[in-house]
């Protein structure tokens, strides 16, 4: 049965997904920091620089904080929370309603 499900699994999930089994917790917090973008995205959605995450389209940034494997920004009229996973060496995975992969941005 287990075997079905895995195959079943692997089947129905988007081919530009990583296999949930390659996420694994952030155990360094530097690592987060840098440009990422969305998947099949060309430009950056937020930048993690210090203590702030920027998001250059609204020319806006807020503070974050890590707590274990939990990146809380505090927003201006909310706090979003979100598991944070890392896939080395350059993807990140947000989960929180739903799941977000982004990769780091290297520019062009």
């Amino acid at each position: 049965m287990l075997n079905l499900l895995l195959t079943f699994s692997l089947i129905v999930s988007p081919p530009d997904s990583l296999p949930k089994t390659a996420d694994q917790p952030l155990h360094n917090p530097r690592l987060l920091q840098g440009n990422w973008a969305a998947v099949g995205e060309d430009n950056v959605c937020f930048i993690f620089k210090g203590k702030k995450v920027i998001y250059p389209d609204s020319f806006k940034s807020y503070p974050y904080f890590l707590s274990g494997d939990t990146l809380t920004i505090q927003y201006d009229d909310y706090q979003g929370i979100s598991l944070v996973r890392i896939h080395l060496p350059d993807t990140l995975i947000l989960i929180s309603d739903e799941r977000q992969v982004f990769y780091r941005f290297k520019g062009k």
